[in-house]
């Protein structure tokens, strides 16, 4: 489902109109987190670990969809989830983050 301009007028006179496609969608995880986490080097801050929980995991993400009728290729995302705990340097709690890079040129820090 996306909302996308109305070029020509196909669907009356508004300016975007709603296309729906249907998809098939590939989700992949994969437990990034290993024994000690991933190295997060600090500069204020002392170097910290993320996802190096124990119950608090990291996992990269991979995100692939594509049109049902045809195959073509509709989306790829390449990411990761990661747990940062608290810091110091700035005065910060845990919290969760979302990494993400679609490769039409859009990369996102959640």
């Amino acid at each position: 489902m996306i909302w996308r301009p109305n070029h020509g007028g196909q669907s009356g006179p508004q300016d975007f109109f709603l296309e729906l496609n249907f998809t098939d969608e590939t989700l992949e995880f994969t437990d990034i987190t290993g024994a000690t986490g991933i190295a997060n080097r600090g500069f204020l801050q002392d170097d910290i670990p993320l996802g190096g929980f124990a119950y608090l995991r990291g996992f990269a993400y991979l995100q692939s969809i594509t049109d049902s009728f045809d195959g073509t290729g509709q989306h790829f995302e390449p990411g990761v989830w990661v747990n940062v705990p608290s810091i110091t340097n700035p005065n910060e709690p845990p919290t969760i983050v979302r990494m993400g890079s679609i490769p039409h040129g859009t990369t996102i820090n959640l």
